[in-house]
């Protein structure tokens, strides 16, 4: 069975002109990368292994409201197989 969660992202361009991306819900799930879209491809990858350490802590993960999303954020869905 597959469940997809959908996220809200905020990124940002950094000084040095690399990109940082990460959940708007949770601020300390983030990565960064030399353009905008490999942070962000970066981060799906890292809201997996954010969701296994969470299960593993029996804590819920929220996925995000998806409308009216500002035009500062983005959306990302990532699948989960259970």
């Amino acid at each position: 069975m597959v469940t997809e969660y959908s996220f809200r992202v905020s990124s940002e361009e950094n000084e040095d002109g690399r990109w940082s991306a990460w959940l708007t819900s949770y601020p300390a799930c983030g990565t960064w990368g030399y353009t905008k879209i490999e942070a962000v491809k970066a981060l799906e990858g890292m809201v997996l292994v954010f969701m296994e350490v969470m299960e593993d802590r029996k804590e819920p993960v929220y996925a995000d409201e998806v409308r009216d999303i500002p035009a500062s954020e983005e959306i990302i869905k990532v699948p989960v197989y259970a």
